[in-house]
């Protein structure tokens, strides 16, 4: 087994991990990480405990969150149609957040939350238990949600 990793020094701070083990790669194909995933993509059942950890993993990478001119925090995820839609159905069956609506362009699709009740929900939900996630999109929940 080859696993190599290395720090990329830009504006982004990002890491990238490369695993060469059959082993790892099948065992990763059997929760939908395959090649080429952009149109494959969907949300995999796990453990119901796992789920809002998975949720912000997912955010965290293909999700978004930006404070409107009016001060309101607008929160979303792109993907494939698929994975959208399962995260809508999750998100609306786990939190009551609004039915809202998936935009379907050509490559992608999305979908944005951003009322203050579902903007409390769902940060609840994927930052509770949690000590791993991208500080800069926890921080901008929490200019909103706890104003100094």
């Amino acid at each position: 087994m080859g696993i190599k990793s290395r720090k990329i020094v830009d504006s982004r701070n990002e890491s990238i991990l490369s695993v060469a083990s059959d082993i790892i790669v099948n065992d990763l194909k059997e929760y939908g990480v395959v090649n080429k995933k952009t149109f494959k993509t969907y949300l995999p059942t796990i453990n119901k405990r796992l789920e809002p950890h998975l949720i912000r993993g997912i955010f965290d990478g293909d999700g978004t969150v930006y404070i409107r001119e009016n001060k309101y925090l607008t929160f979303g995820f792109y993907g494939n149609h698929t994975i959208v839609n399962d995260i809508k159905i999750l998100l609306e069956k786990e939190l009551d957040l609004a039915d809202n609506t998936i935009f379907d362009k050509e490559t992608v699709s999305s979908i944005y939350y951003g009322s203050r009740k579902d903007t409390k929900k769902f940060y609840s939900y994927i930052y509770n238990d949690s000590n791993i996630f991208l500080k800069r999109k926890k921080k901008k929940f929490e200019t909103i949600l706890n104003p100094s």
